[in-house]
């Protein structure tokens, strides 16, 4: 603003306002606004999900996006607690979807120090694995364990062209927990129906060999009552044909009783 005095121009008011905190709030409201959204995609697409494949491809694709990864992997525990199976792959990591991999060695394609944590204990956001390695591809990246109430299920591999941020940790770790027990629930449900399937199965088959013992039974039946009459009249065949002496007539009689 001007200064003015006595009618003449003396100078200026310059007001300065120093926005750059207000733009810092502004980032992080909106970050913190797009962290909740991809939250809400996570939930809602393991709620419609029909199988565990359906559930890490959907979390694979939210976390990757979210993130700016160039490569991810979702990996699962074999039963043998030692191996690992790429259950979904994206991006460089693709093609890895199949691959079994010794839990200890970590996934193949990440550097051979990143260890995952195995226990439930050590699956807290201090322990997630990163690297930052500039022989590595890709480059920059982190394993983030899918935590139970009893053990690491599985493993969440990201590579990234650069490291992430803190905030974007402690995220990953919550919607790997929320994968996990999505996951933990489906394999649950999977194996109730393929038990379940068994038993009607083995029910069918016992309604079968029931109706078919019942059809053995009424057969026996049938053939006895029809026994009965038919033994009397061979017999009497029999009696007839030795007395009687035309040759034709004893024939026919022949033919009865065989």
């Amino acid at each position: 603003s001007p200064i003015m005095e006595n009618g003449r121009f003396v100078g200026t008011y310059t007001l300065v306002t120093d926005v750059t905190d207000r733009k810092q709030a502004e980032e992080t409201m909106r970050r913190r606004t797009e962290q909740l959204e991809t939250l809400a995609r996570v939930s809602a697409a393991m709620r419609t999900a029909q199988s565990q494949d359906e559930i890490a491809k959907a979390v694979l694709c939210q976390v990757a996006s979210l993130v700016g990864a160039t490569a991810a992997a979702l990996t699962t525990v074999d039963e043998d607690g030692v191996h690992a199976t790429v259950r979904q792959g994206w991006g460089q990591w693709e093609a890895c979807v199949g691959q079994q991999y010794a839990v200890a060695e970590g996934m193949p394609g990440t550097p051979p120090y990143v260890m995952p944590s195995r226990t439930a204990d050590d699956c807290t956001p201090d322990a997630i694995s990163e690297w930052s390695d500039g022989s590595a591809v890709p480059p920059c990246g982190v394993c983030v364990p899918l935590v139970t109430s009893q053990s690491s299920i599985g493993y969440l591999y990201i590579g990234l062209p650069q490291p992430l941020p803190g905030e974007d940790l402690e995220l990953l770790h919550s919607i790997m927990s929320m994968a996990a027990n999505a996951l933990q629930r489906q394999a649950f449900h999977e194996s109730l129906q393929a038990r379940l399937e068994e038993l009607q199965h083995a029910q069918q088959q016992i309604i079968q060999s029931e109706k078919l013992a019942a059809i053995g039974q009424l057969v026996s039946g049938i053939a006895h009552e029809l026994n009965n009459p038919l033994t009397s009249i061979v017999l009497y065949a029999q009696m007839m044909q030795r007395r009687l002496s035309d040759a034709a007539s004893r024939r026919d009689l022949e033919m009865t009783v065989k």
